[in-house]
């Protein structure tokens, strides 16, 4: 199979945390080809160790996982120096107006909800970085 040439658009370094593999490959795919450097982790244990390791640019979780869930590694995430300012975006099935509005009180940057667009994803992730200080 030829895989279609990567378009570069950014150096930036991405984590997606998220315990669905099918999501979770489908995404890292994506963002590959459009030239981030992503880190995967399948739980928001593995992720909060990646974070501290790998220091990432944004961070990309779900909300319900095993070992420890988004709203766990958010505030994990907050509480330490090194990983408080990452930017970090929910990517969740839990779509209800409380989820919503605990997402949005939450300290996330954005609370995205699925199933979603990767064209949304992208232009969310633009945004976001585009806001970073460098």
């Amino acid at each position: 199979m030829i895989k279609p040439p990567i378009e570069k658009v950014s150096t930036k370094k991405i984590l997606v945390v998220e315990d669905d593999v099918d999501i979770l490959e489908t995404t890292t795919e994506l963002l590959e080809l459009k030239g981030y450097t992503v880190v995967a982790a399948k739980n928001g244990q593995i992720g909060l160790e990646s974070a501290k390791n790998e220091r990432p640019d944004l961070i990309i979780s779900d909300v319900t996982m095993p070992k420890m869930n988004g709203f766990e590694l958010l505030n994990a995430l907050r509480a330490n120096a090194k990983t408080a300012m990452i930017p970090f975006v929910f990517l969740t099935a839990k779509a209800q107006k409380g989820d919503k509005l605990l997402g949005a009180s939450s300290g996330a940057d954005r609370y995205l909800t699925k199933p979603f667009t990767m064209v949304d994803l992208l232009r969310n992730i633009k945004e976001i970085l585009e806001c970073v200080p460098q």
